[in-house]
């Protein structure tokens, strides 16, 4: 089955990938501009402003990073380029309202015992969907 077939039919998304240089590796970027096109991830509003989703059966939308950057450093030297790329620029322009973005910064810095605990409240927070 091919992404468009697995996107028509997925309740959820989840997107994970590190940061790269403030911003989501280009496979990421050409996953987006690939795959989420118009006629099955959107359509142009027919007044011709805007647009409109057309997964109709997402319940939401989940980025996942990580960076080695504190997250102080990134939001206000680098400025959230996810926030402003993926979040909003991509999702919420298409419009789709469910979406979250979970960051893990400083992952290098961080102990193992941290990154185990990461783990474990992630699926604890994805065994939770329906």
């Amino acid at each position: 089955m091919g992404y468009h077939e697995r996107l028509k039919k997925a309740d959820h998304l989840i997107f994970i990938f590190p940061i790269w240089w403030d911003i989501m590796p280009a496979a990421t970027k050409g996953f987006i501009d690939r795959v989420l096109s118009p006629g099955l991830a959107y359509d142009h509003h027919p007044r011709g402003f805007g647009l409109v989703p057309l997964l109709h059966n997402l319940k939401s939308i989940t980025v996942i990073t990580t960076m080695n950057k504190p997250k102080i450093m990134y939001s206000l030297l680098i400025g959230n380029l996810i926030r402003k790329v993926m979040i909003r620029s991509v999702f919420k322009t298409m419009g789709y309202k469910n979406v979250k973005w979970l960051s893990f910064t400083s992952v290098k810095r961080v102990s193992h015992e941290k990154r185990v605990k990461w783990l474990h409240e992630l699926e604890k927070r994805f065994s939770k969907l329906n």
